[in-house]
């Protein structure tokens, strides 16, 4: 029973809903002190609080779109809201304990996604492919700009910066 508590402290320490946090981890502590067979349900390692509050999020969206329905209320901007009573709500946090089968506690699989199967490259296999053709040029050979190398001086076989000389190399 304490480590079910104690489980439940922790886990509502890291929700950030303060006011529904813990009303809810209180309620529940309460039950686990009242009854140690709801105490191992709590203590269920895929069970947690935070799924615990999205149940019943989940439960109080379906019935307020339940009684919006019955009452022939429409949402405004596709905003809906209502009341939910708070015996209900510690209810619901009951029953997601005790429900083995809790959506919310279900793995999401990932779906499959094929992709095609790339093989080896053609070189690799020995097969070749079509060479591409190379580019033709735009602009005529001759009337292409040439590079124009800087001259090097014979004394000093040092790299010179874009043609210009350093002040050193002037000198000698």
């Amino acid at each position: 029973m304490i480590a079910s508590m104690k489980r439940v402290s922790a886990d509502t320490e890291r929700l950030t809903r303060r006011n529904m946090k813990d009303c809810l981890s209180k309620h529940i502590q309460t039950k686990c002190l009242e009854d140690p067979a709801f105490a191992r349900c709590v203590g269920h390692p895929r069970k947690s609080m935070i799924h615990c509050i999205w149940y019943v999020n989940r439960k109080a969206r379906e019935y307020i779109e339940r009684e919006m329905k019955d009452n022939d209320v429409k949402p405004e901007n596709g905003v809906y809201g209502s009341d939910v009573p708070d015996d209900l709500c510690y209810q619901w946090a009951v029953d997601y304990f005790n429900d083995p089968n809790a959506e919310e506690d279900q793995e999401k699989e990932e779906k499959f996604v094929s992709k095609p199967y790339i093989g080896k490259s053609a070189k690799s296999t020995g097969k070749s492919k079509a060479k591409p053709k190379p580019k033709k040029e735009s602009v005529p050979k001759k009337m292409a700009p040439q590079k124009v190398e800087p001259e090097k001086s014979a004394a000093s076989e040092q790299i010179t910066l874009g043609g210009f000389v350093m002040p050193e190399e002037k000198a000698g």
